[in-house]
């Protein structure tokens, strides 16, 4: 019988010879493009990454975008019980924005050790930046379609 030593973090098993990014590049994809490419581009390098916490990473990427809406939705009973003055009402959206670039450091911070191992354990480099440059410019340019995509105000500011 055979004891390895094995560290608790390193990757185990075929990565699926995906590209991982750099958690750098789905922030700014956050940032630039909007949630809805951002969520999609940190759950995808969990899955990829398959760090400790990555099922964490996705609850949280599902969170930012579950979250904006209901935020609204708790707006708007404040704004129509008269908590809430129409003044201040564009002050307070910015709770949302405050939600989903919180949400976006998180997992940023819990994917950064992950990808350090992934690359010390020589994950797969290629054009993973070249990559992660796209995600940001394509969800810049794509995010007024997929925000107008549907007239719903929750659709909106869940993917904006």
């Amino acid at each position: 019988m055979s004891v390895a030593y094995r560290i608790q973090d390193e990757p185990i098993g075929e990565r699926r010879g995906l590209p991982a990014f750099d958690p750098f590049w789905p922030l700014l994809a956050m940032m630039f493009g909007g949630a809805w490419i951002g969520t999609a581009a940190f759950a995808y390098n969990a899955w990829v990454l398959r760090g400790p916490t990555w099922t964490r990473e996705i609850g949280l990427a599902v969170a930012t975008l579950i979250g904006a809406p209901v935020i609204l939705f708790g707006l708007a009973m404040l704004r129509t019980s008269g908590m809430l003055p129409g003044s201040s009402l564009s002050y307070a959206m910015l709770v949302i924005v405050a939600w989903k670039l919180g949400l976006a450091y998180w997992m940023f911070f819990l994917q950064q050790n992950s990808h350090a191992l992934y690359e010390y354990f020589g994950g797969y480099h290629g054009r993973a930046m070249q990559l992660g440059m796209l995600i940001v410019f394509a969800g810049g340019f794509l995010k007024g379609r997929v925000v107008a995509a549907f007239a719903s105000p929750f659709w909106q500011v869940m993917v904006s």
